[in-house]
Parts: structure tokens; C-alpha cells; sequence
């Protein structure tokens, strides 16, 4: 089967193009994108397509202002806009070809959305090919080894089923020639050495190596799209705070181990990118129920109430919130709203006690008689050994204790405020007064604190 067969099955099976559609070929000049503009001026005059073609010009080779004349001279040949970036980032010598790399896919980026149009690369079967050895001996999962995807976003690869011998034979039987980059030939890159030294290897073994890594690599595809869509499952229970992940245990615990492991880098990506490494520590933590462990620096995770959590170190506050509470004179209490938690603090008379009850008598922990608590209190975090009686509790334990039976893990209970007077801890953050200043009938006036989490966008917490 030729090129061009090869290509237009990969563009029906995988709905690459439609009629009309506009596409931007990236060329950099070498067989494989010449061919693709060949082969995809032919596509659209037959289609209706509209064909443009973009080349970035990075100045990191000596050769690149030689390789965009000749891109120039093609795409005018055919009778092609082409779109060119000349970033000349060899000159600053401050660029390596990842950020290259980085600065041509934005490039093309901006292309594809001011011209509504599909971006189309020239990467071939030799490259997926390439590109799965790659993955695999650095150390890859079922989703890395599923290689090169024919569409993602904007981009799509028709000729992701052709070889590079297929191109080159186009631009032959065209009559067009091509331009070679010098930094391909060189094996001081790991994956030329694949393609120069593996391959040819791998094909003495089997001629059709290639061909075989890459159907290899459309199996770990349709594998790794259904890891994701159970795990995608698994995960929907996940409660996120600020730097703090939470998933119960129980699915995961239960789940076949592919998808457990595609769930735990789902939540790790909330966090950070995380690697093969990172992703059986994170099971072995689960398995074991470890309290806590060290991911990578700054990054924890660990079993808590039967949730599985994930957090980060947060950025200290400090031991003294930057603003004091003098209840004498009370009148300034009203509506005043402290950051940068979104508390309330109100001096409320009887009448209006009874009303905040009467609508929800969970809040009657959040109101405490004004004449029985400390006249000069101070909103801050807690100190370390602070106890704390609960209203209604018959217990008292170190605030450290309590805050975990609420759930939260450690950024957050070393940030969340409390009330304190001169000797003791007045009001907690979600667990209200202490035990002993709940207003009774002889009561005119209570402090009530109203509590709202603003720490995420869109998420409340009323105490």
C-alpha cells in the first residue's frame, strides 16, 4: 500500500479531517514534512480543504536560515501560504531544544486558533516506533507506552501508519527533494541512537520491528483509555482543599491494581507529575497504612480516617493573626470579617440568639455568653500542647488531636484560627466554644463567630 493509501485510512479511522476543514502543516523542511505538504495540497483540492503551511526558524543551527529558503521556495511552488516564526534563539545561546520545542508548539498554537484550523505534524511510524523504545527503557507506564496519539487537540499525524522510506519515496516520485538536519545523524542523542544502532538491530531480528512496536503501542492506547475511564470512577469521590487531597480508601483498596495505580497519579497530578517511583510508593503507603511519607520534597501522603490523603507543605503564617479582639466596647464587633479565613465576628442580643438557634441548633457552638468569656482574647494558630474542652464533650485533649479527628490534615491545622485568652483556648475553628460558656436563660448578649472557608474557590464550610 502506498503513502497516500496508508494516510487517507488513518484519516478515516481516526476522523482527522472533514471536508472544508483548514489545516496548517507544520514543515520544518526534512522528507517527512515536505511529503506531508504533498500529499495533504493533493487532500484538499479534493476535499475543499484550505492548506497553510508554518515554519519556525530557531536560529540553532547554521543551517536553519538554509533550511527556511527552501521551505520558502516550496510552499510558493505550490501555491501555499506560509506562516514563519523567526524566534533566532541561537544567538542568545540561552535556549535548549526542549524550550525550542516549547516555543514552536506555541507558535503553532496561536496559528491554529486565530485560523480555526487543525495543526498537522509529519511524525511517521519510524518515530512512534522510536518513541515507545524511547518511553519504555526510560521507565514508562501503559499510557507512555502507548506511544505518538494520531489526534490530540488540534494536532493530528496522518502519517503516523507510514514509514519514513514512505515519505521519502513521495518526495521522489514528486521530484521534490528535501532537506537533511545535521543534528539527526548525531548519536550523542539518545533517540538517535535508537533509530541509527536499535532499530536496525530490531529489524534483523524481525523485518517488520517497527510496524509491530507501533500496533504495540495503539494496544497500550485503547488500554490506557480504559484504566483511565475506571479510574476516572474511582476518583470521583475526591475532596480537594487548599494543597490537600482526600479519597476513601475503600474503592481503592478494592480496585484492580492497573486501576488503582491510574487513580493514585490522577490524584498525584492535582500536585505534581508524578512517576512510576512516586506511584508504588503512593500504593505501598495505602497497602500499609502509613500515616505519612515523603513523596518528593514538600509532597506527603498517607492513610487518615480511612481516606487516603495527598498534601503539601504550606507556607507558615504567623503564631499571632495580625489583628486582636477586645470585646469590651463591643460595638465594633459588628459584621467585622477577618481574612484570611472569612470569619464573622457579631455581639448578638437574646432575641437574636434564639432566632440563630431556631433556624440551626449547630450553631449554638459557635455562641458563647459575653460576660463569661476572656474580655481580651486574641484571634491566632495554635501553640503546640494548647488542650481544649469541647462543649458538650466530657473529654479534653491537645488541639493537635482534636484537629485530626476533624479530618484536616497537618498544613491546614497549623493554619486554621483559633480564639484564646490570657490561659485558655476560648473558640476552635470547626469545633466551636470551649465547654462551660454556652449562653443560658439569664443571658442578654453572646458573641457569635460565623464561619465560612474561603480557601478554595467555590467551596464553603458553615460551623
Amino acid at each position: 500500500m502506498n503513502i497516500e493509501k496508508k494516510a487517507k485510512n488513518t484519516i478515516k479511522q481516526q476522523n482527522l479531517l472533514r471536508p472544508g476543514q483548514r489545516v496548517i502543516a507544520a514543515v520544518s523542511g526534512g522528507a517527512d514534512s515536505v511529503a506531508l505538504v504533498l500529499f495533504l495540497s493533493v487532500w484538499c483540492k479534493k476535499n475543499g480543504g484550505v492548506l497553510y503551511a508554518a515554519h519556525v526558524n530557531h536560529g540553532l543551527r547554521p543551517t536553519a536560515d538554509r533550511d527556511e529558503a527552501f521551505v520558502r521556495k516550496l510552499c510558493c511552488r505550490l501555491g501555499i501560504p506560509l506562516f514563519v516564526c523567526k524566534a533566532a534563539l541561537g544567538e542568545r545561546g540561552l535556549f535548549s531544544e526542549e524550550q525550542a520545542r516549547q516555543a514552536r508548539y506555541a507558535f503553532f498554537d496561536r496559528l491554529a486558533q486565530d485560523y480555526h484550523a487543525k495543526v498537522a505534524t509529519a511524525h511517521t511510524l519510524d518515530d512512534q516506533a522510536e518513541t515507545v523504545l524511547f518511553r519504555l527503557v526510560r521507565g514508562s507506564s501503559v499510557a507512555g507506552a502507548g506511544g505518538i496519539p494520531a489526534c490530540r487537540g488540534v494536532y493530528i499525524r496522518p502519517f503516523l501508519d507510514c514509514t519514513r522510506a514512505d515519505t521519502e519515496a513521495l518526495c521522489q516520485a514528486a521530484g521534490v527533494g528535501f532537506m537533511t538536519d545535521e543534528t539527526n545523524l548525531n548519536c550523542a542523542f539518545a533517540r538517535n541512537r535508537i533509530r541509527w544502532n536499535v532499530l536496525p538491530e530490531l529489524s534483523k531480528v524481525n523485518s517488520r520491528a517497527k510496524e509491530n512496536l507501533a500496533a504495540f503501542a495503539q494496544d497500550a492506547a485503547q488500554i490506557a483509555s480504559f484504566l483511565e475511564r475506571e479510574a476516572l470512577q474511582l476518583v470521583s469521590a475526591v475532596s480537594v482543599q487548599e494543597g490537600y487531597t482526600s479519597l476513601p480508601t475503600a474503592g481503592l483498596l478494592t480496585a484492580a491494581v492497573p486501576v488503582r495505580r491510574q487513580a493514585l497519579a490522577m490524584l498525584a497530578e492535582k500536585l505534581c507529575t508524578p512517576d512510576r517511583k512516586m506511584i508504588l510508593r503512593m500504593e505501598q503507603a495505602l497497602l500499609q497504612k502509613v500515616q505519612k511519607t515523603e513523596l518528593v520534597r514538600g509532597i506527603y501522603a498517607g492513610v487518615r480516617r480511612e481516606h487516603f490523603v495527598l498534601w503539601r507543605d504550606m507556607p507558615p503564617v504567623t503564631a499571632q493573626l495580625p489583628f486582636g479582639l477586645f470585646l469590651e466596647g463591643g460595638s465594633t464587633l459588628y459584621n467585622r470579617t477577618f481574612a484570611p479565613f472569612g470569619f464573622r465576628v457579631r455581639l448578638v442580643e437574646r432575641h437574636e440568639m434564639i432566632k440563630i438557634c431556631e433556624q440551626n441548633k449547630k450553631q449554638l457552638k459557635n455562641l458563647a455568653d459575653y460576660a463569661m468569656i476572656d474580655p481580651y482574647p486574641i484571634f491566632r494558630t495554635r501553640r503546640a500542647g494548647e488542650t481544649f474542652r469541647p462543649a458538650g464533650r466530657k473529654v479534653t485533649k491537645t488541639l493537635k488531636e482534636l484537629l485530626a479527628e476533624q479530618g484536616l490534615a497537618p498544613p491546614l491545622r497549623e493554619r486554621l484560627p483559633l480564639l484564646a485568652g490570657e490561659k485558655t483556648v476560648e473558640w476552635v475553628w470547626g469545633i466551636g466554644f470551649r465547654q462551660g460558656l454556652a449562653p443560658n436563660s439569664n443571658c442578654r448578649r453572646a458573641v457569635y463567630i460565623e464561619t465560612q472557608w474561603i480557601g478554595m474557590e467555590g467551596e464553603e464550610d458553615n460551623a
